[in-house]
C-alpha cells in the first residue's frame, strides 16, 4: 500500500456524514461495508481507515477483491478461471468457505484492540456468509452491538457520476488496485440483479421505471441484513477525492488467505459439479 496522508480525509467537507462514520470507527470492533459495486464503499473503506489512523486505531482491512485474487492466483484454483469477467462461481463459494472461520482467527487474535473495516458486496454470493445467521463462533460477534453493517446509498445523481467516474477509471487508472474494479456494464448488471431480487421479495417497485434507484437498492440490502445491525450512509454529494480510494495508510494490516487455507476452502467446492456451483451462486440471497 502507498502512504496516505491524513489530506485523502475528505469526510471533513461533509459534516454529517463524518461524525456518522467517526463515530462508528470509534464505537466498533468490526465495521462491515457492504452494497453493490459503485455506490462508494472504496472510498468509505479509504475514509473509515484514516479516521482510524486519527485516533490512532490499529485497522485490519478484509476486502472481497483482495481475497478472492488469492484464490485466482493459486494453482489450486486453475480450474476456476474468470468468464467475461465476472469472478467464477466456484471462487465465490470457496471464498466464503474461508470468511467467517478467518474472522473469527481474527478476532481471536486482535480481540478488541484492532478495527476490522470489510469491504463486502455481498450480491452475486461475494461476501454473503457474514449477512447469514449461522450457529458458529463468529454469530454472537456478527450480531452483537460491536459490529456494524454500514450501507452507503449514494443519491441518483451520485450513481450517475460515479459510473462516469469509473469509466474514466479503467482508461486512466490511479492505483493498480482499480484495475480489479467492475466495469460500467457489470455495474447495470448488479443493478438489475437487485431490482428483480427486490421483485421476488416483494418489495415496493415501480415496474415503469429502469436503472439505480436508491430506495429499492436500499431496501433489498436492509432485508439482506435483517438480522444484522445496520446503519444507512446517505451519500448526497460526490465527494472531493484527492487520490484513488485505493490509496490505504500504510499502517493497515490485510485480512488474506494462506496457499493452505486455499488449499482447505477449494476443497470444500470441488465435489460440486459446475451446475451445482452455478445454482449456489444464483441463489446467494437466500438463507
Amino acid at each position: 500500500m502507498t502512504a496516505s496522508p491524513l489530506s485523502n480525509l475528505v469526510l471533513r467537507a461533509r459534516a454529517s456524514l463524518f461524525k456518522q462514520l467517526d463515530a462508528q470507527v470509534r464505537d466498533r470492533d468490526m465495521l462491515f461495508i457492504v452494497g453493490i459495486p459503485g455506490v462508494g464503499k472504496s472510498l468509505m473503506l479509504q475514509q473509515a481507515a484514516l479516521l482510524a489512523e486519527r485516533r490512532s486505531r490499529p485497522v485490519t482491512l478484509l476486502r472481497w477483491d483482495v481475497a478472492r485474487i488469492a484464490f485466482e492466483e493459486s494453482a489450486h484454483c486453475a480450474a476456476y478461471a474468470e468468464v467475461d469477467q465476472v469472478t467464477h462461481a466456484g471462487i465465490r463459494l470457496a471464498v466464503g468457505h474461508w470468511l467467517r472461520p478467518a474472522i473469527a482467527r481474527w478476532y481471536a487474535d486482535k480481540g478488541r484492540k484492532d478495527l476490522l473495516i470489510a469491504e463486502c458486496p455481498l450480491v452475486g454470493h461475494r461476501f454473503i456468509e457474514v449477512a447469514k445467521p449461522l450457529q458458529d463462533e463468529i454469530e454472537p460477534l456478527l450480531c452483537g452491538r460491536s459490529t456494524s453493517f454500514l450501507i452507503p446509498t449514494p443519491t441518483l445523481d451520485v450513481r450517475t457520476k460515479i459510473e462516469a467516474l469509473r469509466e474514466e477509471e479503467l482508461r486512466r487508472p490511479r492505483h493498480a488496485q482499480e484495475q480489479y474494479n467492475a466495469p460500467p456494464e457489470l455495474l447495470r448488471q448488479f443493478v438489475d440483479e437487485v431490482r428483480d431480487l427486490a421483485r421476488q421479495l416483494q418489495l415496493r417497485v415501480d415496474e415503469g421505471s429502469k436503472g439505480y434507484l436508491p430506495e429499492v437498492y436500499l431496501a433489498v440490502y436492509e432485508h439482506l441484513l435483517q438480522h444484522r445491525h445496520i446503519s444507512p450512509l446517505i451519500i448526497d454529494e460526490l465527494l472531493p477525492t484527492r487520490a484513488s480510494a485505493q490509496t490505504l495508510p500504510d499502517s493497515c494490516a490485510e485480512l488474506v488467505p494462506s496457499e493452505q487455507q486455499v488449499l482447505t476452502s477449494i476443497n470444500q467446492i470441488e465435489t460440486l459439479s459446475h451446475e451445482e456451483m452455478n445454482h449456489r451462486a444464483a441463489n446467494w440471497w437466500k438463507a
